[in-house]
């Protein structure tokens, strides 16, 4: 007689979810009637799915010592500054770059001094 029990325990989930065909709960159904044990299983998990849905609605967290409510105010205060801080620093760096790019003369080519020496003297005319 174990073994009955043993399929009707396995199938007590789908059975409360209602997800078994017609001639399986019927089954279930006709052992449930007739087995003790298999229905106070049955009974245990229904309290228990009951105690998981009302455990499920949020609960209001606890009040807030002002001490942590002033504490919490200033981390949120700090986190803000400092992405405030970040992002103007970013943004000046660029600037900066984009302006040191456009408005800094490119550099100019060094240019040997003797080839310029013989250049002004070699355009000179000879007497």
């Amino acid at each position: 007689m174990r073994e009955p029990c043993d399929i009707v325990q396995d199938l007590l989930p789908l059975y409360l979810d209602g997800a078994l065909r017609q001639q399986t709960k019927l089954y279930v159904d006709r052992h449930l009637a007739e087995c003790a044990k298999c229905r106070a299983d049955k009974d245990e998990m229904e309290n228990l799915a009951k105690w998981q849905v009302h455990q499920s609605f949020r609960q209001q967290p606890p009040p807030l010592s002002p001490e942590e409510a002033q504490f919490i105010r200033k981390v949120k205060t700090w986190r803000r500054r400092s992405g405030m801080f970040f992002l103007m620093l970013i943004l000046l760096c660029s600037a900066a770059a984009w302006m040191l790019r456009t408005y800094v003369d490119k550099p100019v080519p060094a240019v040997n001094p003797v080839q310029s020496i013989r250049k002004e003297v070699c355009a000179e005319p000879l007497l």
